[in-house]
């Protein structure tokens, strides 16, 4: 599963950004050589979207400036429903939640893993306070309250 991995680019991506905005003057070198380091990451998109592979070009583009190989991969329908789901992918861009659904709708999908565009097996290496169970936790506490006021309050 390829996002089991996806914590430590997350770390070193907020490492290394969080040295380049020091302003060290070989932060950006720092962060190419660091970076490069984890090999390509696989961005997955529905192969007839023209706006998820535009957007899939400039995310492309700019994580190579600091040192990312992102390798786009247009898949069927089929295929990204199942890279989705299995976690087979590092990156990729769900299609807007519209009307019917409603954001309840949607996160429930990441409790159970069906649906929710491949959140599920995403947070697979979440640990400490962000791990996936304490997420969970928090999203059914959520989906649980009747009061819009407090139900705001629990999705902030």
């Amino acid at each position: 599963m390829k996002f089991a991995t996806a914590a430590s680019w997350l770390v070193a991506i907020a490492t290394c950004s969080i040295s380049i905005s020091a302003m060290n003057p070989g932060a950006l070198e720092a962060a190419i050589d660091c970076n490069s380091e984890f090999g390509p990451l696989e961005f997955v998109f529905l192969e007839d979207d023209a706006v998820v592979r535009a957007i899939e070009d400039d995310v492309r583009a700019d994580l190579a400036k600091i040192g990312f190989d992102v390798e786009a991969r247009s898949l069927s329908k089929a295929d990204l429903n199942t890279a989705r789901q299995s976690g087979d992918f590092h990156l990729s861009i769900s299609e807007t939640w519209g009307l019917p659904y409603d954001p309840h709708s949607f996160a429930q999908g990441w409790i159970d893993g069906n649906g929710g565009e491949g959140i599920y097996p995403a947070m697979v290496g979440f640990d400490g306070e962000s791990s996936r169970e304490e997420l969970l936790d928090m999203v059914k506490e959520a989906l649980q309250q009747d009061d819009p006021r407090f139900a705001k309050e629990k999705w902030a």
